[in-house]
């Protein structure tokens, strides 16, 4: 009897689980976006490496850079870029020789305890500031 009880338990909490899970995934980009206070802008083909002054994670695949004081890009990975959400380093390296950052080139994450990844940019998009309600 007390192993049916332990089982039915395990698979309530397995049940929550999953529900908390897919409700985080159902969150699209343009709505966490919204909920920091911002909207997606224009692809932008590349931004000035030099005038990058931080950066924070959205997930495993989008990346806020500050750019100047007061601009902000997404970046957009191609794959999920694990450890990108705990990363004490990003590196945006110049291997091309262009002080310009751009599409196909490398993201490094490196991450507590981690080896560092080579993650590959999607896009870059402008971020637009709305006003919140």
């Amino acid at each position: 009897m007390r192993a049916i009880k332990l089982s039915s338990f395990v698979i309530s909490m397995l049940t929550a689980l999953v529900g908390c899970a897919a409700t985080t995934e159902e969150i699209s980009i343009n709505d966490r976006l919204a909920e920091m206070g911002y909207a997606l802008g224009e692809v932008n083909p590349s931004v000035r490496r030099y005038r990058i002054t931080g950066w924070s994670e959205l997930d495993d695949r989008h990346v806020i850079i500050n750019h100047r004081s007061n601009e902000r890009y997404l970046v957009e990975l191609t794959n999920n870029c694990p450890g990108v959400d705990t990363a004490l380093v990003v590196a945006f390296p110049n291997r091309t020789g262009t002080s310009s950052l751009s599409s196909f080139d490398t993201l490094l994450v490196r991450g507590p305890g981690r080896r560092v990844q080579r993650c590959r940019i999607q896009s870059i998009t402008e971020l637009l500031e709305i006003s919140q309600p």
